[in-house]
């Protein structure tokens, strides 16, 4: 589970059903009053005459926009379809014409009067007016939540694009992959690659996430430095995620030291490369950074920011995109919301980042080092889970325990009994076979 920063406070929640439930409780106390003071053959009366009116209202003005969409949008919206263009032109189509048609039948049954039915009539025209005036139409508030619950913002849209486009694709390997262990090892050890060195992996087949090394040295190899030497750089399991920034004024430099001088950038993780989208061999890659404490002390970890953000910053200074910067902050909480949903429901992305959500509007202004310490602030976080949370495996690597990572570390060995015959014994396992379309490339192997 992924902990937010003290940024993620202003994320806005979801609205709930509040607004609807006060309009039932309005109604029925209004209705129940003018039900005592009116009688019931008054109120049906008026109840009637209200309902057609409004009904009726409903329907003209759906009436009104079905000439625009028949005569230029048929064709290009709707592909010729008739019913998805009276699907959008009439909210609630069958309901509405249901609630009509009952209503007809119920005024039938009562004793109105023609000059009742002209109050219909100046209903509807009244309805009509006040609709074109932009009164009866939806608030603020409403088309919000309209965007919000059918995904039309766009925020929405560079959420998935960072996720399928990028996050999905890069975050499974950070753990999942020895060779990554192996690189930070590697960089622990001052830069120096192993003594054996190995290709990049590559297959032809595509999309493929995981890669899958030909050779077990990378194991060995990580023992060993952890027999020899005594490093804190990325002790943590935690620290291995990948940290991604997520400013709510969207503004992003080019190099993370310059929003603060606390945070040096140090070397670049082994890079991916992958077949995608008709490009051959496309490069991603992450940065390691030191963040420095008030003690001068150095913190590392693997940082970036969130660069769907650029595209939003960019919109609030073209005018042709009509992003207003309050606008622009709006659109940035929605980003977070969504992406943080995405991935908490992501088996591929699970505990494998961390959020770090940065109010910089005012605070960044006020503190020079705002940003190393909103950093430093997750990476205890992680520290204190990483003693709580430890696995078994891996509380027995950070204690250094040797007979017990000597005895995880040996070769398994199957115990069969000797009397079972030929047919009962195991056959022999299959030859992997590489399916992988993922390389990984040495920075300082090249």
């Amino acid at each position: 589970m992924n902990h937010p920063s003290r940024g993620s406070q202003v994320i806005p929640r979801p609205r709930g059903r509040l607004p609807l439930f006060c309009t039932w409780v309005m109604t029925a106390v209004i209705l129940s009053m003018a039900y005592l003071l009116m009688g019931h053959m008054q109120f049906c009366r008026q109840a009637a005459l209200a309902a057609l009116g409004l009904g009726l209202g409903a329907m003209l003005q759906g009436l009104c926009l079905l000439p625009e969409e028949c005569l230029h949008h048929f064709v290009t919206r709707y592909n010729g379809h008739l019913p998805y263009m009276l699907r959008d032109c009439f909210r609630s189509t069958p309901s509405l014409v249901l609630v009509v048609v009952v209503l007809v039948l119920w005024a039938g049954f009562l004793p109105l009067k023609i000059e009742e039915y002209y109050t219909v009539a100046v209903n509807c025209g009244f309805s009509l007016l006040l609709k074109a005036c932009g009164v009866l139409g939806p608030a603020p508030v409403e088309i919000q939540q309209i965007c919000e619950q059918q995904k039309m913002n766009v925020a929405h849209g560079l959420a998935w694009s960072f996720y399928t486009g990028y996050l999905k694709l890069v975050l499974p390997s950070l753990q999942d992959a020895k060779i990554f262990r192996m690189a930070i090892r590697s960089y622990e050890a001052g830069h120096r690659p192993p003594e054996r060195h190995t290709k990049p992996i590559k297959n032809e087949k595509p999309n493929s996430l995981l890669p899958m090394p030909k050779e077990r040295w990378l194991e060995n190899s990580i023992k060993q430095y952890r027999d020899q030497h005594n490093s804190n750089i990325l002790r943590h399991r935690d620290s291995w995620r990948l940290h991604i920034l997520v400013p709510l004024s969207a503004f992003i430099p080019d190099k993370i030291e310059e929003a603060d001088r606390n945070v040096h950038f140090l070397h670049n993780l082994p890079e991916i490369v992958i077949n995608r989208a008709g490009v051959r061999n496309r490069v991603y890659k992450h940065s390691m950074y030191e963040v420095l404490d008030h003690l001068r002390q150095p913190h590392h970890c693997v940082v970036e920011y969130a660069t769907p953000l650029q595209t939003l910053y960019q919109m609030s200074q073209d005018s042709s995109a009509g992003l207003s910067a309050e606008d622009r902050r709006q659109q940035v909480l929605l980003f977070c919301r969504t992406l943080q949903s995405i991935l908490e429901e992501s088996l591929e992305c699970r505990n494998r980042y961390r959020l770090i959500i940065l109010d910089d509007d005012q605070e960044a202004e006020q503190d020079s080092h705002f940003l190393s310490k909103e950093i430093l602030k997750q990476l205890q976080q992680e520290e204190k889970e990483e003693y709580s949370l430890a696995p078994p495996e891996e509380a027995a690597l950070n204690a250094n325990i040797g007979p017990q990572v000597a005895f995880m570390s040996r070769a398994p060995t199957l115990m069969i009994s000797n009397d079972m015959s030929e047919n009962d014994l195991p056959s022999p396992l299959k030859e992997p076979v590489e399916t992988t379309d993922l390389s990984y490339v040495l920075p300082w192997g090249r």
